[in-house]
């Protein structure tokens, strides 16, 4: 047996370190927590008091062109829950700002400090600073926008306003007209280029400067290190329209006004009509306009039927279009019906000579005054229980269906008189009972005849509230109810089979309560 040779490496043993190493080890370190203790104190000064955790500073300049101004700084953050973070700062004479906030996103609202302050209007235009650990510099550097703006003097003692805009927000303010002048300070403008956008909200003039509608042609305004002055004279471009509505509207006590619309359907002025039916329309900014008459719930276009059919007047500057004349008829409907129920009129809805349908709700009104209709044969329906009202439906006259209804006959200057005598309808009553939500919710109630089909239109259903249900202005007859459950409709008293709902039967107008629509049960399976 031979032997087993194993070669193991030597090493030399450590020696501990000597005194004068330990020494040096322990004087640097001492050295280096000086260092760092010495660093803080020069770093943080007496001007800077330490941080508290999760703030952070944001500190920098806010000058209007190059200069400080007098003005209040707005930190408002991002995120809605933090509102309590808000913060005003205002800047000292040299226009630095300091100040600590909660760590996270904000905008700025910036505010000069005027005579006037409901003369400027905060910027839009988005500034947003983020709050970290470290010092964040942001400086505000801003300008100014003198404007002059020369107008004709029937806007004299209105308020006008002038907005810069562009994609990402505007800046602008507000002054009264005097003498045929709006002179405006805009201030603390972002340094940017804008279009200039003048309303005067009393007649509705609303135009991009010197006078269009067109992006295109407008002027434009670059704000930089100086003052950006611009100055307008629109007295010369604008245009006007006269004319008179003349009829029924005069004595019924109501208003008349007249519209210009341009031709995509923009409301480019209004004007009320005096007591004799004139109106003028000023457009300081000229376009191709149509006109249309309001008055009440019904409106008219001016030469035609409708926006297709009415003449476009193309307006030129300077131009006066004069002698315009639209007269009108009307209806007046007065309603009589049993009990206290006759003040409760409902939808009504009125079939115009061209065959189109107006629907809406008179309000408490008795009569009824429906002028601004041209001459010709109209058609008045009361909807009943469609649209939740307790009468039955039927046309003016009684009838059932509308090829049985007679006409009623609008001449132009005067009142056409009615009398509709409505019909109370039938009415069913009753309450979900079964599910422990079912006083909690509403649900959708359908009414269907008694093969299913349903009344009213496919999507005309009755609310019902707190887990009760009610129909009413039926007709006599046989219905079917139904409502949704899990996307299936399920049917009363308790089905989800039609063939085997529950029909309710009206006749002379009955009145049905107490009924009890039992929901399914919360451990039904619904096969699909």
């Amino acid at each position: 047996m031979s032997p087993t040779c194993s070669l193991r490496s030597r090493r030399r043993p450590e020696r501990p370190p000597r005194r004068s190493t330990r020494l040096r080890r322990a004087l640097s370190l001492v050295a280096a927590l000086v260092g760092a203790v010495l660093s803080a104190a020069c770093t943080m000064g007496p001007d800077e008091p330490a941080v508290l955790s999760g703030y952070g500073v944001v500190e920098g300049y806010l000058l209007e062109c190059g200069q400080p101004v007098a003005a209040t700084m707005t930190f408002r953050p991002r995120d809605a829950t933090s509102i309590d973070a808000r913060a005003e700062v205002t800047p000292d004479s040299t226009g630095w700002y300091r100040t600590e906030l909660p760590l996270g996103e904000y905008s700025v609202l910036l505010r000069p400090v005027v005579d006037r302050p409901w003369t400027i209007d905060n910027s839009s235009v988005g500034d947003t600073v983020r709050v970290g650990r470290a010092v964040r510099r942001r400086d505000f550097l801003r300008g100014r926008v003198l404007a002059e703006i020369r107008l004709p003097a029937l806007l004299d003692g209105q308020t006008a306003r002038l907005s810069l805009n562009r994609p990402e927000g505007s800046a602008g303010g507000r002054t009264t007209v005097a003498d045929g002048v709006a002179m405006f300070d805009l201030r603390l403008v972002p340094r940017l280029g804008y279009i200039m956008r003048f309303d005067s909200g009393g007649n509705r003039h609303d135009f991009l400067l010197p006078g269009t509608y067109l992006v295109a042609d407008a002027d434009s305004v670059l704000v930089g290190d100086v003052p950006a002055v611009y100055a307008a004279d629109v007295r010369g471009r604008y245009a006007r329209v006269e004319g008179r509505v003349t009829g029924s509207w005069q004595e019924s006590g109501m208003a008349m006004t007249v519209y210009a619309v341009s031709a995509a359907g923009a409301t480019r002025n209004l004007s009320r009509c005096a007591d004799d039916g004139s109106f003028g329309l000023d457009l300081l900014a000229p376009d191709f306009v149509r006109l249309t008459a309001g008055c009440g719930s019904m409106s008219r276009w001016f030469g035609g039927t409708s926006a297709v059919t009415s003449p476009l007047h193309a307006l030129e500057p300077g131009q006066v279009i004069a002698g315009l004349e639209l007269r009108e008829g009307g209806l007046r409907l007065r309603f009589e019906g049993p009990g206290l129920l006759a003040d409760n009129i409902g939808y009504l809805e009125l079939v115009l000579p061209d065959g189109r349908r107006h629907r809406f709700h008179p309000g408490p009104a008795n009569p009824v005054l429906l002028p601004n209709l041209e001459a010709g044969q109209y058609r008045v329906r009361v909807l009943g229980g469609c649209e939740r009202d307790p009468w039955q439906p039927q046309w003016y006259d009684g009838a059932v269906e509308e090829a049985d209804a007679l006409p009623l006959t609008v001449y132009e200057g005067a009142f056409t008189d009615a009398t509709i005598h409505q019909r109370a309808g039938g009415l069913v009553r009753g309450r979900f009972v079964g599910d422990p939500e079912s006083a909690n919710v509403s649900r959708r109630i359908r009414l269907h005849d008694v093969d299913g089909q349903p009344l009213c239109g496919e999507s005309a259903t009755s609310w019902s509230p707190a887990g009760a249900f009610l129909w009413q202005g039926l007709v006599d007859g046989q219905y079917l109810l139904s409502t949704s459950i899990d996307g299936l409709s399920w049917w009363y008293p308790g089905t989800f089979q039609q063939g085997e709902a529950g029909p309710l039967t009206i006749a002379g107008a009955a009145v049905i309560e107490g009924l009890v629509w039992q929901l399914p049960e919360s451990k039904v399976v619904v096969h699909r």
